[in-house]
């Protein structure tokens, strides 16, 4: 990845617990589970990911079925738009990528709890977007659609 560039790479839902995407979250076993992990992957070159600069990570649930977003999709915290900084160590993550200090990594697993009965057989999906504070490194990524059931 070029030393100043910064990416959203993967965003998708996943079982509770687990890392794999699953477009049936919630369809653990015989029974339904009213929880699932959405999981985020972003990337960064040497000089952003170890750089501090500020962006501002955003967040979105998008319920096809109802034509809306739906906000109790989202994780009870951060609350989204969330101000955070590029910077290896610190609380958002930002990590050097296979032990390798060229480039930096970023992987957030949410938890979606609580998920209301009424929203079973609801088709969804997410999107992310993050943004640097001088507008210089803009990304979104948009989940690939999934059902709770």
């Amino acid at each position: 990845m070029n030393t100043n560039d910064a990416r959203l790479a993967r965003l998708f839902p996943a079982a509770d617990g687990g890392s794999v995407e699953d477009d049936t979250p919630t369809a653990t076993g015989t029974t339904p589970v009213n929880k699932f992990d959405l999981i985020l992957q972003a990337e960064a070159g040497n000089a952003v990911g170890s750089g501090g600069g500020q962006y501002t990570l955003n967040l979105v649930a998008y319920d096809v079925t109802a034509g809306k977003v739906e906000p109790a999709l989202l994780p009870a915290a951060p609350t989204f738009p969330s101000t955070e900084q590029f910077q290896a160590g610190a609380p958002n993550n930002w990590n050097p990528a296979g032990g390798s200090s060229n480039d930096f990594v970023k992987l957030e697993k949410y938890d979606i709890d609580n998920i209301p009965a009424t929203l079973k057989g609801h088709i969804f999906y997410y999107v992310a977007s993050l943004v640097s504070a001088n507008f210089q490194i803009v990304s979104t990524k948009q989940s690939n659609l999934f059902i709770v059931v």
